[in-house]
């Protein structure tokens, strides 16, 4: 199972003088994990109700629950 739980609340590469100095490197793992996952599945399914983040600055999903189908 993927989780991307942390312990932090917010998963994020910042910006302006607090960029994240390994953003790039973690940008191009996940573009060569999603060229090798995608031709291997044949769709995503999902599993649950999704779960949203509501805040005053950033918001979007907290939870996806889903399913990979194999190709």
């Amino acid at each position: 199972m993927f989780n991307v739980e942390r312990p932090v609340k917010h998963i994020s590469f910042g910006a302006g003088p607090h960029t994240c100095v390994g953003m790039h490197v973690a940008k191009l793992e996940m573009g060569i994990m999603l060229e090798e996952l995608l031709p291997r599945i044949n769709g995503i399914e999902l599993t649950g109700k999704p779960k949203y983040a509501y805040t005053n600055f950033v918001g979007g999903l907290k939870r996806l629950p889903v399913r990979l189908l194999k190709a």
